[in-house]
């Protein structure tokens, strides 16, 4: 099922995610000194995580800090 218009990263689905709050501030603060949305900041670390492939734009962005 997809919802919306497609992204140019592809199909996606929505997700909530419920993250300690303590925790957002700086998951905001790194996705930001990438240049990143907090969402596509939260998708490549799972995607890195999990051995998925991460967007070409994306491979020169050091997602391990």
């Amino acid at each position: 099922m997809s919802y919306g218009p497609t992204p140019r990263w592809g199909p996606r689905n929505p997700c909530k995610v419920h993250w300690p709050a303590e925790h957002r501030a700086l998951y905001e603060e790194r996705a930001t000194a990438l240049g990143l949305s907090l969402n596509e900041y939260l998708i490549r670390l799972v995607a890195k995580a999990h051995g998925f492939p991460v967007p070409d734009h994306a491979k020169q962005l050091d997602l391990s800090a």
